[in-house]
This record gives structure tokens, C-alpha cells and sequence, in this order.
């Protein structure tokens, strides 16, 4: 599987990058927003898209998630702030799960094997 993870948090892009990598998935790292945008922009296909909600340079997920056209993969959103990211219209953004930080990797692998199931 073809996964994108953005995420500002240094040590934890190139952790999950590295555990995603050893499972089997080729993995596409950024660490902002506006970088992922103009990747994922012009038609570089993925098939899951792991996206921190709030990162402090440019894009935040959810405006990253609002300015990517046609979107026909699975988004997992990652938060340290789940309670404020639950007042986002997640469903409309594409998110099929939230997860909070830090990341339980259970959660996370479950999410990755079931990308179609609607975030709560």
C-alpha cells in the first residue's frame, strides 16, 4: 500500500515512517502541509493518506484535506487535540478515522486494514 504521512513532529514522521516501511508499505513523508499539497495535487496517486490536524507551518490537515481535489483515497487523521478536531465536519473532509497522539499502533494498523470505516 501506497501511504502519505504528514506530520510536523520530526521524530514521529520518521518513526511511523520507518514501522510503515518495515510492514511492507512504500511511504511518502512530509513534514507540512504545503509540501504534501503540491505532491498529492498533481496526481501522484496514494492509497491512504495519514494526516496530523494541526501543524503550526502553512496547512493544517483539515485545510490540506480541503484544497486537495478529487480525492478518492482513505484519510486517517492524527491528533494531539482530538477533542477540537472532533468539531471539524470530519466525514466531509474524508476522514475515515481519528486517532489521537500519541498513537496507539494497534489503533493505527486496524485503521490501515480498514480504511472504509466512517471516523466517530
Amino acid at each position: 500500500m501506497k501511504i502519505a504521512i504528514v506530520d510536523d513532529d520530526a521524530a514521529l514522521l520518521a518513526s511511523l515512517g520507518s514501522l510503515l516501511r518495515s510492514e511492507g508499505h512504500e511511504v511518502l513523508c512530509f513534514d507540512n502541509g504545503l509540501e504534501a499539497f503540491w505532491l498529492l495535487a498533481d496526481d501522484n496517486p496514494v492509497d491512504l493518506l495519514i494526516v496530523d490536524n494541526i501543524m503550526p507551518h502553512g496547512i493544517d490537515g483539515d485545510m490540506l484535506l480541503q484544497h486537495l481535489p478529487d480525492r478518492n483515497y482513505p484519510v486517517i487523521m492524527v491528533t494531539g487535540y482530538p477533542e477540537d478536531a472532533k468539531q471539524l465536519d470530519l466525514a466531509g473532509l474524508g476522514v475515515s478515522a481519528l486517532l489521537p497522539k500519541p498513537l496507539d499502533l494497534d489503533q493505527l494498523r486496524k485503521a490501515i486494514a480498514q480504511p472504509g470505516k466512517a471516523a466517530e
